[in-house]
């Protein structure tokens, strides 16, 4: 759900991994760069996740500030995986990783370039 104010607006979601109990919830606030779109000006997650969702969540939120919108859903598991130094995830742990990323992108999803 979000909350419009004028050019800026509040965005929030929530998720959940039930293979590893990861619960997230990310919020953004977006505003309208008149040359850039849609820009991510803050985002932050909360929740109970394992520790390679938190630092996921925490390398991808601070990776999208400043960043166009349209840019943030088009990145990648392999791009978060990158945020975090090239780490290799076993296909048991790639729904931690993915997580953070599924849940922006479901906040994301009601911005209408």
């Amino acid at each position: 759900m979000g909350a419009a104010d004028g050019e800026r607006r509040v965005l929030s979601a929530r998720g959940d991994n039930p293979f590893c109990g990861d619960e997230l919830e990310v919020r953004a606030v977006v505003r309208r760069d008149p040359a850039r779109g849609w820009v991510v000006q803050r985002a932050a997650f909360d929740g109970y996740a394992c520790t390679l969702c938190l630092a996921a969540s925490d390398a991808l939120m601070e990776a999208v500030e400043g960043q166009p919108v349209a840019l943030v859903r088009a990145t990648t598991f392999d791009d978060v995986c990158c945020l975090l130094g090239g780490l290799e995830v076993g296909r048991t742990r790639k729904g931690c990783v993915e997580l953070p990323l599924t849940v922006l992108g479901r906040a994301l999803a009601t911005v209408v370039e």
